[in-house]
């Protein structure tokens, strides 16, 4: 079992849903514990994480990014600066787990 690292895109409209104007507003990180190796993230991303973390809304955007394997015990940058600096992370990536998601799509069947 591994954790799978997931990042995305955030994007706001100042437009109009006639003409929208999309600008980049930040990110997001999740973490998927649990994950079994053989899965690879393009198929789980398919799967199961598009319906859990992306939206897509006439004026909200949270697409994925990017996707990759890490060490159980990974710490994302925002984390690693949280220690750094106030020495506990208060403000913890979210994370999901491979057994939650999978008992979710079993009882959206």
């Amino acid at each position: 079992m591994s954790t799978l690292l997931i990042t995305t895109q955030i994007l706001e409209n100042y437009g109009t849903t006639e003409n929208p104007k999309w600008k980049f507003k930040g990110s997001n990180e999740y973490k998927f514990r649990n994950v079994p190796l053989n899965i690879s993230c393009e198929n789980y991303n398919k799967l199961i994480l598009s319906s859990k973390i992306q939206e897509n809304g006439e004026y909200y955007k949270e697409v994925i990014n990017d996707c990759t394997f890490v060490a159980n015990d990974y710490l994302t940058s925002f984390e690693k600066s949280q220690l750094e600096y106030d020495g506990s992370i208060m403000y913890p990536a979210t994370e999901f787990f491979y057994e939650d998601l999978i008992s979710d799509l079993v009882t959206d069947c």
